[in-house]
């Protein structure tokens, strides 16, 4: 079964700008999570360069699902698979702009900012209740082991436009907004 590892060696090769989000962009930020795949975002024009890199490394796409392609190493459930969530160039270009960069096994890969980790995060929630309490508890370490990274005015404002009632209610009972 491949590694963590593995999969983002494959995803820093890619010949298209690839950012890292999910649990492991967490790493980047100062705080680490146990998560069973690789979540990546790229643009909806660079899906097919991405995924040629992907099969060179042994992964298979496994389908399309709305708004991300899975792949599985050689095909087979069970390893460790690659989620590419895709999104318009603009949104990209914007996220692009405010990376961080994240080494891992000595392959240097890029994040999205705080405040963008944050963002995906709180739309995850909005969209899937059931997330709730990990997507939550990563917006909390976010913001605590990131202090000043994102404004009060700036959370305010990706919460207005991401975020759930509850989760709007959990940062303020939390104090963060």
């Amino acid at each position: 079964m491949p590694t963590i590892a593995v999969a983002l060696a494959a995803l820093a090769r890619a010949d298209c700008p690839v950012l890292i989000i999910g649990g492991n962009a967490l790493e980047a930020y100062g705080y680490a999570r146990f998560t069973m795949d690789v979540d990546c975002l790229v643009t909806t024009s660079s899906i097919e360069r991405l995924k040629a890199v992907l099969v060179q490394h042994g992964f298979q796409h496994a389908g399309r699902m709305s708004s991300f392609h899975e792949f599985w190493f050689d095909g087979k459930p069970g390893g460790m698979p690659i989620h590419a969530m895709f999104v318009n160039d603009e949104t990209f270009e914007k996220m692009w702009a405010r990376r961080g960069p994240m080494n891992s096994a000595g392959a240097l890969l890029h994040v999205p900012c705080v405040a963008h980790l944050i963002a995906l995060k709180l739309h995850a929630v909005k969209n899937n209740p059931k997330r709730m309490l990990k997507d939550m508890a990563d917006v909390r370490e976010l913001l605590e082991r990131n202090a000043g990274a994102v404004t009060k005015e700036e959370l305010v404002g990706i919460c207005e436009r991401y975020a759930s009632q509850e989760a709007i209610s959990v940062l303020k009972q939390e104090g963060h907004l």
